[in-house]
């Protein structure tokens, strides 16, 4: 993410994520399913419970239909498979970004 120019921060569990989304909020988080305590998914699921305008990627080297589905369901905004290539992660948070600048264009 570095190489490509986007800034980012690193946190060792959910509960630090939560703790840091108390004081700000990022225009993209990205999470993997498996992680120390909680799972990506149940972070996901406080994320949009508390943030619910944070779009959430969620990656896994893991990948089932059914983690996929759940991570739709919970409103995740895209599900990325390891290895993911930059280009993927890229793209998704590009479109993220035109979709949230078309947005505030068409309430301006």
């Amino acid at each position: 993410l570095a190489r490509e120019g986007i800034p980012y921060k690193t946190f060792s569990s959910a509960y630090e994520v939560l703790q840091a989304l108390a004081v700000s909020q990022p225009q993209v988080l990205v999470s993997d399913i498996r992680m120390p305590g909680e799972s990506g998914l149940t972070l996901l699921n406080k994320i949009k419970e508390r943030y619910p305008q944070i779009p959430v990627i969620i990656m896994t080297a893991f990948a089932s239909i059914d983690t996929a589905v759940q991570a739709i369901d919970e409103r995740a905004y895209d599900y990325l498979r390891k290895p993911y290539q930059l280009a993927e992660i890229r793209a998704t948070v590009d479109v993220q970004r035109l979709s949230r600048d078309v947005t505030r264009f068409a309430r301006s």
